[in-house]
């Protein structure tokens, strides 16, 4: 395994702030891409149930638009997600830590 002195925290602990930040990200996008998916059978087919015989198009014509709607619905956070989270790779990449390095020459004042 690998050495970890005394006093360290464990790895998982010491991720950037940065890093948590994109993990959040991705975390809050994908729960608000499976509760779209989640609502859109239930209200689909109740609100097409409930207004068929007042529409010009069937149920199943209702529903596959509304299902349409949904995965447009999806794209476009797909496209925020994506969209952000290249935003905040690119903040994570600048703010890395660098190793500071100390170069001694000798004979040199």
């Amino acid at each position: 395994m690998f050495y970890r002195p005394e006093g360290e925290p464990e790895l998982i602990l010491r991720l950037r702030k940065m890093t948590w930040t994109i993990l959040l990200w991705s975390a809050a996008m994908l729960a608000w891409i499976i509760s779209i998916g989640a609502q859109a059978g239930d209200q689909a087919s109740n609100y097409c149930a409930n207004r068929a015989h007042r529409a010009f198009i069937g149920v199943e014509s209702c529903e596959s638009a509304a299902q349409a709607g949904s995965g447009l619905a999806i794209g476009v956070i797909l496209a925020i997600w994506f969209c952000g989270f290249i935003v905040l790779s690119l903040i994570w990449l600048m703010t890395r830590p660098r190793e500071q390095v100390v170069v001694h020459v000798e004979g040199a004042s």
